[in-house]
């Protein structure tokens, strides 16, 4: 996270005990932020599984609840 724009760059995923031989690892990049009704959004999502395979995801048309009442998503107190 950078302190400039608080906004996530980089994930680094570890599962299982770095020496044990089911550790695994990778890394998840974020970017192309975009602000989508004030909510700063990457557009573009890399994530690298190993040198010979990577994952990339771009999101190119970014709407909220379009057609969807914010009362399915408002807290209800229990």
């Amino acid at each position: 996270v950078t302190i400039r724009d608080h906004l996530v760059k980089r994930a680094f995923i570890e599962f299982n005990h770095p020496e044990g031989q089911e550790y695994n690892s990778y890394i998840i990049s974020y970017e192309n932020y975009e602000s989508v009704n004030g909510v700063l959004l990457p557009k573009k999502i890399t994530i690298k599984l190993s040198e010979e395979a990577t994952i990339v995801t771009e999101f190119s048309d970014v709407q909220f609840n379009l057609g969807i009442s914010d009362f399915f998503f408002k807290a209800i107190s229990l």
